[in-house]
């Protein structure tokens, strides 16, 4: 299938639109996707990821590899940081008490 017809094919990015030629065949490392599954990727190599994504299946593996791999981790210690901090460290960042 030409390239052309692939980002012509690929209106699935919830808008209707094409997807544009640049986004199509762009690569993507490990880190960059532990980046995005972690949300710490900026948007739009996110939205870039995403896209491409649609048309590599090889790429749409590698991310739900990631995302079982580093989805339980993330989770590890979510209660931990949901908690308040305690006071009496709360009292170490105020400027001017020792």
């Amino acid at each position: 299938m030409p390239r052309s017809q692939i980002s012509d094919d690929a209106n699935l990015n919830g808008r209707s639109q094409p997807v544009p030629e640049s986004m199509v065949d762009v690569t993507f490392s490990e880190e960059e996707i532990e980046d995005h599954v972690l949300g710490w990727l900026p948007a739009s190599r996110s939205v870039a990821l995403e896209t491409q994504v649609l048309i590599d299946h090889a790429l749409a593996d590698r991310l739900d590899d990631i995302r079982r791999t580093l989805q339980p981790l993330a989770e590890l210690g979510a209660d931990l940081l949901r908690e308040p901090v305690p006071e009496r460290l709360r009292a170490c960042l105020r400027p001017g008490r020792r």
